[in-house]
């Protein structure tokens, strides 16, 4: 990125996914996390499973988001996203 260009600012926004207070908040914004949570949810009831048996892993989300985008933790601890 050049930081002397005309279109930084443009070429910016076109990049910027958005900025994040924790890896959760990250991983439920840019998947379909919350989702899944109330299918999860609504099988293990009519099947019968007690609550917080089957869960998401967050930690293999975690690992699927990281390779997809580029992520910078800010000095404030915030994580900023970007397109790749």
């Amino acid at each position: 990125m050049n930081a002397t260009a005309d279109n930084l600012q443009k070429t910016f926004q076109d990049f910027y996914i958005g900025s994040f207070t924790d890896r959760e908040a990250l991983v439920r914004e840019l998947t379909e996390y919350n989702q899944w949570e109330e299918e999860i949810t609504g099988l293990c009831r009519q099947h019968g499973i007690p609550e917080g048996v089957v869960s998401i892993d967050l930690d293999e989300l975690w690992h699927y988001v990281e390779g997809g985008w580029d992520i910078i933790q800010g000095r404030d601890g915030r994580l900023h996203v970007f397109m790749t």
